[in-house]
């Protein structure tokens, strides 16, 4: 059964992103430039903050990619700065002492790439986020409170492409 309460692969960016010294690069399905693989990996960082006390499935959030994704050729396919759509799958608060985490799913829907769009539909694996109690106070012994799921702004991530993905140089 999927748990989507988040414990999957996590995406530290504990090194300054976005040098190009710092590229990662992929294989191409055939040496066409521009062209990535599935499993090509895309690190982004999470511009607005997320959370379940104000938030719903289907909302949307942008994230930044961090650094250069360089194809099979050598050229950068998708440059530091693009843009990647986030929407919210799954987004509850917790009110259960036996899963006090709640639960948390977001989808990279779209990649803008040289201002072209890309659809993805590629679920992120790990999304790191904390628990906050609503009305900022631990409820009394006994008696039931609400968590609520937080996902701070600057929050990195990473993606990995499901298909290949052919973008168009600049």
């Amino acid at each position: 059964m999927f748990k989507s309460f988040v414990v999957v692969t996590l995406v530290s960016c504990t090194f300054a992103c976005g040098s190009s010294s710092e590229s990662r690069k992929a294989e191409s399905q055939d040496g066409t430039p521009g062209t990535l693989a599935a499993g090509t990996r895309v690190d982004a960082s999470i511009q607005g903050a997320l959370s379940s006390r104000t938030g719903k499935v289907g909302d949307s959030t942008q994230a930044i990619v961090s650094r250069n994704v360089i194809d099979g050729s050598g050229a950068i396919a998708i440059p530091a700065g693009s843009t990647v759509t986030l929407t919210v799958a799954q987004l509850n608060a917790s009110a259960d002492p036996a899963s006090p985490d709640g639960t948390l799913s977001l989808v990279a829907s779209s990649i803008t790439v040289n201002a072209r769009t890309y659809p993805l539909g590629v679920p992120i694996k790990e999304v790191p986020h904390h628990m906050e109690w609503r009305d900022g106070a631990v409820p009394p012994a006994g008696t039931p409170g609400i968590r609520d799921v937080i996902v701070s702004a600057g929050t990195s991530i990473g993606l990995m492409l499901a298909t290949p993905l052919k973008v168009t140089p600049k």
